[in-house]
């Protein structure tokens, strides 16, 4: 029969081991992560990200113009 310590240790284990698949999987958490380096690099090099952020929004604008143009035909 196994110690209480090493099965403590087991669960402890897998308790990290379940938080780390978490971490992983959940989305709401990986949003996080991609908002957290996003402001960090928009610090680093905030004009990359701005030109990135203004190419964006016009692929929005264009592709909402386009679909604006082949829903009045």
């Amino acid at each position: 029969m196994p110690d209480a310590d090493d099965v403590e240790s087991v669960r402890d284990e897998f308790a990290e081991t379940l938080d780390a698949i978490e971490k992983k999987i959940d989305p709401r958490h990986r949003a996080r992560d991609v908002i957290e380096r996003v402001r960090s690099r928009a610090i680093e090099q905030p004009i990359p990200v701005a030109a990135i952020a203004v190419a964006g929004l016009a692929v929005l604008a264009l592709g909402a113009t386009v679909a604006y143009r082949i829903a009045r035909r």
